[in-house]
């Protein structure tokens, strides 16, 4: 049949009779059909031209399920069960803190945290949108051991991401197939970037940082598309803003990258429409969480000691381009591969962004990221004209750095096989042919096979750590738990077994410190430092485990130590298992009467420094308490000074009651003066008391706790931390979705739409 058709094809090129435009015999006069030869060579055709890119598609799609597969065995390890280390304990601890809301039949959108920071609404405030449906997936499947799967899952769909992200920008085939091959490679000096150090077990734990990093990609490629070509904004916004309730930092970096869009091509004033259709929609879908966030912005604090330092303000250009040359980026502790290519392959788009858009936005994206990278002290005079940059993690933004250096890479990468290739065939005879195709496949092997190596043995070395982990988990993890079970049956207190600062002198279980080994237990702690934005963040760092009256004041009743090894403060042994021993301490629990002296007057983020004096004398020794005075929050009237003659203490605690993960406390106070009621929880504006039934207005207090005012007599108080009823924000931006989506429609159908194809500028070059 083959032969047949490249005949007429002959014979209508060299005009031979019967000849007819379509390269087959003339169709007989008055024949409305063209005859059976004819209709069979067509179909035959027809049926080559579709199975030619199918066979293509399966062959480009084979090698990014290789790609997986290779990620997927790679990182088997990381499905070992283990206690987690970092952050790590803080998400596997929020993600059944979410499971347990779930089971009680509500969503797990806000409500009152215990476990870290003397209490704080971490789904209030926190990017919690991965420990949701973490916990939704671990309702649905029955079970609590989904956290590292979902972990493991994402990492070895990573290259699906860069594959799917390479290809909405407009890479073609080869391209995106290196891309999938190299996001998985970066190491870099601080290991904060989209590289292994900051997802795996033995790394830093950043579960949201991976779930809003493997969203990233799709995100810039579908609002590329959509700011550049008009290609579905709602749908770019939705991702956007799925982005942003993923990783704040994350999202915002990809946000950003929209406003940058606008200024790569042209008509600039139908890009900037297009781009605000993409921020609305992107606004209708975190609306649920950035509306509470702004609204009780007063509730939490992002900072505290660590202004001022790398944390915030990151490194400077000096060091950061110093990294870059030497390939302390991307390729950390081995020869520079990736960072040859990403310097091959931004070459390559600054030589073709004259006249490429893509080029332009690549280079872009790797420059802004670079920019915020190096952070406030070489550009802070133009990265504090960014809006919230008073809060944003500087350092973090070497994601952007890691992301954009692998697309430029996959750039790099594909010219350079391609160049191979191309002189190749110029150059061999016919009968060699296939050399073309198997030397830049070496190549390619030889430039992937050594960092894929190094990243293997990576990974291998965590899995064995882990299985390690696994054993202890069998022994002193198992006796930690008794312990930690054991003080929630008794209750009425926090359980303490070392800090961030003095670890190395307290109990372990493997690797994993007691105070992260006990979040993982599920028990209200303090020690575990750092981890989220509560006002009593700076206040836990200075708790002194060797001043009796501090447990009181942050009410620490167990401690957990090695067996024989007595604690630090008078205390009660109540119970023993194994290596360790669990001892209680007299505490007066949650709930204290205490008399209030003249406020101090702070900014949230100075609250830390403002209260240290107080916590260095005998102030809180003496049950005197001093009022706050925040900005945006009520404040009360003291009760005493602090030295005034007082005859004993204001009152007592006949008895209390308090269900933490629910944020309800309760008591009945007998009180012989007016003084307040205090609860051992970090304030928010979202505390709501009652006092006898009626409500009463609560009031801050040092060190960061929420009170109320109460008069000589019995009271009943309650305290009740009341959420946001987030329900009908995702409702509501659910509809205005909707309603954007048919607003586009419409004028479209009116012809109001700007034209999808741009007027001035090209299209990508072909690259392969």
């Amino acid at each position: 049949m083959d032969e047949k058709l490249r005949t007429a094809r002959r014979r209508r090129r060299v005009g031979a009779p019967g000849s007819s435009s379509v390269g087959v015999p003339e169709a007989p006069p008055g024949m409305t059909e063209p005859p059976p030869q004819e209709r069979a060579l067509r179909s035959q055709a027809r049926l080559r031209r579709i199975r030619r890119p199918a066979r293509a598609s399966v062959l480009w799609g084979a090698g990014v399920a290789t790609v997986v597969t290779v990620a997927g065995v790679m990182l088997r390890g990381e499905l070992t069960p283990a206690q987690n280390l970092n952050d790590g304990a803080m998400h596997w601890s929020m993600v059944r803190w979410a499971e347990g809301v779930l089971r009680q039949g509500r969503l797990p959108l806000d409500g009152w945290y215990p476990r870290l920071g003397l209490g704080f609404p971490q789904f209030h405030h926190y990017q919690s949108l991965s420990h949701i449906v973490t916990a939704i997936v671990s309702v649905v499947v029955g079970s609590n051991g989904t956290y590292p799967v979902v972990q493991w899952l994402l990492l070895a769909t990573l290259p699906l991401s860069a594959w799917l992200g390479a290809r909405l920008f407009g890479l073609d085939r080869a391209a995106s197939l290196w891309c999938a091959a190299l996001v998985l490679l970066p190491v870099s000096r601080t290991n904060y970037g989209n590289e292994l150090g900051s997802y795996v077990w033995r790394g830093y734990g950043m579960s949201p940082q991976l779930w809003g990093m493997w969203l990233m990609p799709i995100a810039l490629g579908l609002t590329w598309r959509a700011v550049d070509r008009g290609r579905r904004p709602v749908v770019a916004g939705a991702v956007l803003g799925v982005t942003v309730l993923a990783h704040a930092l994350v999202g915002y970096l990809a946000a950003l990258m929209v406003v940058v869009w606008i200024v790569l091509g042209r008509p600039v004033v139908a890009r900037a429409t297009r781009a605000m259709v993409v921020a609305l929609a992107a606004v209708c879908t975190t609306a649920w969480f950035l509306v509470p966030l702004v609204i009780d912005s007063n509730g939490a604090t992002y900072g505290g000691y660590q202004r001022g330092t790398f944390w915030y303000d990151s490194y400077g250009a000096r060091r950061v381009l110093g990294w870059l040359v030497t390939g302390r980026i991307y390729d950390l502790g081995r020869p520079p591969v990736l960072t040859c290519l990403v310097a091959l392959g931004l070459v390559i788009a600054l030589v073709r962004s004259r006249h490429d858009r893509l080029s332009r936005a690549l280079v872009a994206t790797w420059v802004v990221s670079l920019v915020l990278y190096c952070g406030t002290p070489t550009f802070g005079w133009l990265l504090h004209l960014l809006p919230g940059s008073h809060d944003l993690f500087f350092p973090r933004f070497l994601v952007g750095l890691h992301l954009s250096g692998v697309f430029l890479a996959g750039v790099g990468g594909g010219w350079l096989l391609r160049s191979v290739r191309d002189v190749l065939q110029h150059r061999l005879p016919a009968r060699a042919a296939i050399a073309s195709v198997a030397i830049p496949v070496v190549i390619a092997a030889a430039l992937l096979v050594p960092p894929w190596r190094e990243r293997n043995h990576y990974a291998a070395a965590g899995a064995r750590w882990m299985r390690w982990q696994h054993g202890a988990d069998q022994t002193d993890g198992a006796d930690l738990s008794h312990l930690a079970e054991r003080a929630r049956e008794l209750g009425g207190g926090r359980v303490y077994s070392g800090t961030l600062f003095n670890q190395r002198s307290w109990p372990y279980v493997g690797f994993v410190p007691a105070h992260a080994a006990l979040l993982n237990d599920g028990v209200d702690t303090v020690g575990n430092l750092l981890r989220v934005s509560s006002l009593s963040t700076s206040m836990e760092s200075q708790f002194d485990d060797r001043v009796p009256w501090q447990y009181d004041l942050f009410d620490v009743r167990y401690v957990v130590l090695p067996q024989g090894q007595p604690p630090p403060v008078p205390a009660t042994k109540v119970a023993g298992r194994g290596s360790l021993a669990l001892w209680q301490v007299s505490t007066s629990g949650y709930v204290g009467v205490v008399d209030a002296i003249d406020p101090i007057v702070s900014n949230l983020e100075g609250l830390g420094d403002a209260v240290t004096p107080f916590l260095r004398s005998d102030v809180f020794a003496r049950g005197r308490y001093p009022l706050l005075r925040l900005p945006g929050t009520p404040s009360g009237r003291p009760t005493t000074t602090s030295y005034a003659a007082l005859d004993g203490p204001p009152g007592s605690v006949l008895s209390q009651v308090g269900i933490a993960g629910a944020g309800q406390f309760g008591a009945q106070v007998d009180v012989r003066r007016p003084s307040y009621v205090v609860l051992r929880q970090s304030w928010h504006p979202r505390w709501r008391v009652t006092v006898d039934g009626r409500p009463a207005t609560a009031v801050p207090i040092a060190p960061s706790y929420v009170a109320v005012r109460v008069g000589p007599g019995r009271h009943v108080v309650a305290f009740d931390y009341r959420p946001w009823r987030m329900e009908w924000l995702v409702v509501e931006g659910l509809l205005g979705l909707a309603a954007l989506h048919l607003a586009v429609v419409w004028l479209q159908s009116r012809g109001v739409s700007v034209p999808r194809r741009e007027r001035g500028g090209t299209r990508s070059p072909p690259q392969g």
